[in-house]
């Protein structure tokens, strides 16, 4: 991804802003010398003085027949310096990778040639560790109008200024590009969350009891708030919701099953008494069924998003609560089986353990 600039670097009237001025001597650096590269090389130290006015003119005068010493937002110098600009060789020792699991850090996928990614909430920051730290000389962000970088020694930490993308690059004294990371600056979404816990008119009830209403929204969170940046809060509890119809041991979901009659479409009887108002509805029911049959389980939970509702079973397999219904939040907006990924939140099976969620699943739930 090619570098940018905020205002010119070089001869008047050029800003010669200080990070600006670093991005130029490191793009330099990676010239090299018989091509209009500087000899010896630049300090990157964002100071621009004779020696990188010079360098610009040495470059300018080789690659492009002018020398005016300045390279202006945009224009040919930049774009034929961004053509020297590698990518980390490979075999490389220079990597990010996670600082804290499930902490929105995504690893490199060398199959799309993608970086490693992290997604950072506004107004906020987030650690990313760097392995073999020892070469790196410096830290950039291509956007600091996006987010800030401050290098650690063994670790980059990122600031969050403003919603959108920027790329983090380390490098060496000479400029080279060691490693890259893509970062995304995400704005906080709240999901209003009311809770329901069912009983009908013939003693069947959910075990659940309002205690748990807590703990489910910070099994929530613990997957969402970190990686996503979207927070779940409590909007209502309604304990009992009391329907006067008895649904035996299951609440079903059979206005998908051929042949059922309409007044036996449970789950359109349940959540029709949602909450218009809150952007996911949990019902807590004895058992959820999603099939014909009764005399298998194959479902802890079930959600529609164009409903906002999920129904919910006691009996979860072994499950925890929170990451049952953070895999159903992700239903709820907009995310279908990942079935191609390594393990992850959104599997047809996941296990408890699997919290992990994908750059592209937290681009769709919080663009």
């Amino acid at each position: 991804m090619a570098e940018t600039l905020h205002a010119a670097v070089g001869t008047s009237p050029a800003r010669n802003n200080f990070a600006d001025v670093e991005t130029i001597q490191s793009l330099l650096n990676q010239v090299p010398t018989d091509q209009g590269g500087p000899n010896p090389l630049l300090d990157a130290d964002g100071i621009c003085g004779p020696l990188t006015i010079a360098a610009i003119r040495r470059f300018q005068q080789i690659q492009l027949s002018f020398s005016d010493g300045r390279v202006d937002v945009g224009n040919r110098t930049l774009a034929r310096l961004n053509d020297f600009d590698r990518d980390p060789a490979v075999g490389n020792p220079v990597k990010f990778q996670e600082f804290r699991a499930f902490d929105g850090f995504v690893p490199a996928d060398p199959l799309r040639n993608a970086p490693p990614w992290q997604m950072v909430p506004i107004g906020g920051s987030k650690i990313v560790s760097v392995l073999n730290p020892n070469q790196v000389a410096s830290v950039t962000s291509r956007n600091e109008h996006v987010a800030r970088v401050l290098f650690l020694g063994t670790a980059v930490q990122i600031f969050g200024v403003s919603h959108g993308t920027t790329l983090i690059k380390l490098r060496d004294a000479s400029g080279r590009v060691l490693a890259r990371l893509d970062v995304s600056v995400k704005r906080k979404k709240t999901v209003r969350t009311s809770f329901f816990f069912v009983e009908d008119n013939a003693g069947h009830a959910t075990n659940r009891s309002i205690s748990e209403v807590d703990s489910a929204i910070a099994g929530m969170n613990d997957v969402w708030l970190a990686q996503a940046n979207v927070e779940f809060v409590k909007k209502n509890v309604t304990n009992p919701l009391r329907f006067n119809r008895n649904f035996g041991t299951e609440v079903r979901f059979t206005s998908h099953l051929a042949g059922v009659p309409i007044a036996e479409h449970e789950w359109d009887i349940v959540v029709a008494k949602r909450d218009f108002g809150a952007d996911f509805n949990v019902f807590f029911v004895t058992d959820y069924e999603d099939d014909i049959s009764s005399s298998t389980d194959s479902a802890d939970a079930g959600t529609l998003s164009f409903q906002k509702s999920c129904l919910c079973d006691d009996a979860l397999g072994g499950h925890g609560l929170g990451v049952v219904l953070a895999h159903e939040a992700g239903h709820n907006m907009g995310l279908g089986h990942d079935t191609t990924s390594p393990a992850n939140l959104m599997g047809l099976a996941p296990a408890d353990t699997d919290k992990k969620v994908t750059r592209r699943q937290v681009d769709i739930v919080n663009p």
